[in-house]
């Protein structure tokens, strides 16, 4: 169950998203609201929240002040600010707390639905990799298994991007023919054969859980061409991306 906060002391700005944006359209099973810092608290201390929307200037306490305090307390929570003012410090300090984004009001409906959708989908990758890191803890942490459990990680958090052994070589520290060499022995399979696994894996989970137009699936697996995704995508599945996508919603 996908679940959005929205934290503002304007009641009426309020109401105002809690009946024009489709929650269900978004993304988003349940939408909850509250009117100062408190009652977010409150409302964070016993209910699962996976994307909030905050105000930064309210009485009392700031939008900034619940910001330091889900980080503190290690809340995996995608985290929008909103401000009628724009500053350079404010902006400098969401950055340092891993804020998602920084918005200035008002803001057009269709601009805050469009980030509440790529927010959704920043929390389904951070527990996609978070789930993926959980399998991997099997692995010892010492020796060439420590090698491949840093690669894997690597890729997974890295495969909407172009990635080459060389690209694994530098961002590991490490030398790149070296890499390729322990990670077959080990996994029984080229680094090559692995990524292009791994980008049709992250493919099937967007097209089953999202519906996101194919493009943007496409790049966010990691793939400049189209045609080059749906060739894989249909040559590991046997499938194309659009029947693959119908098959499961059937």
């Amino acid at each position: 169950m996908s679940t959005i906060l929205f934290v503002d002391d304007d009641v009426l700005f309020l109401r105002a998203l809690t009946t024009q944006l489709d929650f269900p359209q978004l993304g988003y099973d349940r939408a909850l609201t509250a009117n100062g810092v408190d009652q977010a608290v409150q409302i964070l201390d016993r209910e699962s929240v996976d994307v909030m929307v905050c105000d930064i200037e309210m009485p009392e306490k700031s939008g900034m002040e619940l910001a330091h305090y889900v980080a503190e307390q290690g809340l995996k929570i995608v985290l929008l600010l909103l401000t009628c003012h724009s500053s350079f410090d404010y902006a400098k300090e969401a950055i340092g707390l891993d804020v998602f984004d920084y918005l200035l009001k008002p803001i057009r409906m269709e601009v805050l639905q469009e980030r509440l959708v790529e927010a959704l989908q920043r929390k389904k990758e951070m527990d996609w990799l978070a789930e993926y890191r959980q399998e991997l803890s099997d692995l010892p942490p010492v020796g060439e298994n420590d090698t491949v459990r840093r690669v894997r990680e690597f890729i997974e958090s890295s495969i909407h991007t172009e990635l080459t052994r060389e690209q694994l070589g530098h961002a590991l520290f490490m030398n790149p023919d070296y890499i390729a060499r322990v990670f077959r022995e080990q996994q029984g399979i080229s680094l090559n054969d692995y990524i292009r696994t791994r980008r049709i894996s992250r493919a099937k989970r967007l097209l089953r859980e999202t519906n996101l137009p194919l493009s943007e699936i496409c790049a966010m697996v990691g793939h400049t061409y189209n045609s080059y995704f749906f060739n894989n995508f249909k040559k590991a599945t046997g499938l194309s991306p659009m029947e693959y996508r119908n098959q499961y919603k059937k």
